[in-house]
């Protein structure tokens, strides 16, 4: 059996909730092992056994040949971003 890919996430708001976290369990070939938030219960209760740390420094820390996904959608971002078209 091949070990799974072992998945540090950055940031647990909205993106990492619903989309990032999700898909990562469900591919097959990855877990959740990490996630750097500043909502640590809501993470923790969603991936138990998840490794929850307060920042992307602490994140790093824990790299162990694995990756780190980076996902932040600060609200000045989302403001700047150019109106649809259509």
């Amino acid at each position: 059996m091949t070990a799974l890919l072992k998945v540090g996430l950055m940031g647990y708001g909205f993106a990492g909730e619903t989309f990032h976290a999700p898909v990562i369990e469900h591919c097959g070939s990855a877990e959740v092992s990490a996630i750097a938030t500043g909502k640590p219960e809501r993470a923790q209760a969603d991936y138990p056994k998840a490794t929850i740390v307060e920042d992307f420094d602490a994140l790093l820390a824990l790299a162990e040949g694995g990756i780190a996904e980076i996902v932040s959608a600060q609200q000045e971002m989302v403001a700047e971003a150019p109106a649809p078209r259509g």
